[in-house]
């Protein structure tokens, strides 16, 4: 019997399989790690691409925001933040006057806990730090695209002189990658700008070249309406272990940062899979089902069409997104789903979408902790540990030897 462990949660489970199946592993590429996590985000901030230091951009400001990611990115904020905060203070504005902006985008707010989490206990405890807010009341809009995207923007940004976005690079199905201007654009933006970018992802270019990309081209053209000054990114391996750190100009130390990540998650998976057998990544990847539709994705590009997916997903806080959660309720079958959603792109329902194009094409055993109601809705089958989800799929294979792919780190494995 061959055994592997997959992340669930913040634990793991662990299946076995026959010795009849051909086990092939499938995951991100191995790369060297940074030797000093500190020292290279001193490198970055010493040698910024395209701009001048963050100290010198800060010399002719009087105060600065710093937007971080939320609590669903692997970003290593509470890494890195005190080395900008202490660049930006180099340049002239006292600490008291920059102010750390969580961009959460379309999410829930992160909790009190979690900020001091994201930008450690001293940050917390001495500068303002608070959620964005993706209300329209709450934001000014500063501009339209020239794809008529209205750039609405959380009224706290729009305040500060100095504009610094961060987080990490990785893939991503619409915009080509994380990272960049994404944390201002959608990151700080309200609903009716994010509903709108997203939206060009059904009728433009969601090429995996972030130069090429429709909807990625559009945020960057939003974030310098809105004044974005300087990105500080990071590229982590699947674990948040830093690789390299990217810093300066929005647009040019952004692509020098995707070249990378697509070297790190991007892969050979080889052939199509009868069975593919994968894990979320656990936290924070499996933190909702919302987030979770990004590894069901990813590992339904490898499974033969009719063949079987197995996910392990915990979705401790269930859908994590409202309408998603009226979409996915709405009881409908994927081609009506799929249907009613190619009449008007609408944010949670292509989430809605993206599920029902996966379920279409194959079959979907899930271990969550999502009500057995939720699965069916889904139209999965679901199980109480993922060994029963794996003997399931072997009981539906078509020969007595199946093809089965492994895929712990499914929202962070991209197929080429």
């Amino acid at each position: 019997m061959s055994s592997f462990l997959l992340p669930y949660g913040t634990t793991f489970e662990q299946i076995s399989l026959p010795p009849v199946c051909k086990a092939r592993l499938f995951t991100p590429n191995r790369v060297e790690l940074a030797e000093s996590p500190n020292s290279e985000i001193i490198r970055a901030l010493d040698e910024p691409i395209g701009s001048l230091r963050l100290s010198e951009l800060a010399s002719a400001k009087k105060n600065a925001v710093i937007l971080v990611s939320d609590q669903t990115r692997l970003a290593p904020t509470k890494v890195f933040l005190p080395y900008l905060v202490e660049e930006i203070v180099r340049g002239g504005i006292r600490r008291n006057d920059i102010t750390v902006v969580v961009a959460a985008g379309a999410h829930r707010p992160a909790t009190g806990a979690e900020v001091m989490e994201l930008v450690g206990e001293n940050i917390y405890n001495t500068m303002e730090c608070l959620n964005s807010s993706h209300e329209p009341k709450d934001c000014v809009e500063v501009g339209r695209t020239s794809r008529g995207t209205p750039v609405q923007v959380f009224h706290r940004v729009t305040t500060c002189e100095l504009k610094v976005a961060t987080g990490n690079i990785e893939p991503h199905w619409m915009a080509a990658f994380s990272g960049g201007s994404k944390a201002l654009v959608p990151g700080t933006s309200s609903r009716v700008t994010i509903e709108k970018n997203h939206a060009l992802s059904v009728k433009g270019n969601i090429s995996r070249d972030p130069s090429q990309n429709t909807v990625r081209a559009d945020l960057e053209e939003a974030a310098a309406l809105a004044g974005l000054d300087f990105i500080f990114n990071v590229v982590v391996d699947h674990q948040g272990r830093l690789v390299r750190a990217f810093a300066g100009h929005p647009v040019q130390a952004h692509r020098a940062g995707c070249l990378l990540s697509g070297q790190v998650y991007y892969a050979e998976p080889g052939p199509p899979a009868d069975i593919v057998i994968a894990s979320a990544g656990g936290m924070p990847k499996d933190q909702n089902l919302y987030q979770a539709v990004k590894a069901l994705q990813n590992a339904a590009a490898v499974v033969k069409p009719g063949g079987t997916l197995v996910l392990a997903a915990r979705c401790r806080e269930g859908y994590g997104n409202e309408s998603f959660r009226s979409w996915v309720e709405a009881g409908q079958s994927e081609a009506e789903t799929l249907e009613c959603f190619s009449r008007c792109f609408v944010l949670g329902g292509h989430k809605a979408a993206a599920a029902a194009r996966v379920t279409r094409k194959c079959c979907v055993h899930l271990l969550s902790d999502l009500p057995g109601q939720v699965t069916e809705l889904l139209h999965c089958h679901s199980y109480h540990t993922l060994q029963e989800a794996v003997v399931g799929a072997l009981g539906r294979a078509e020969t007595n030897n199946p093809d089965v792919l492994i895929m712990p780190y499914a929202g962070l494995t991209f197929s080429w």
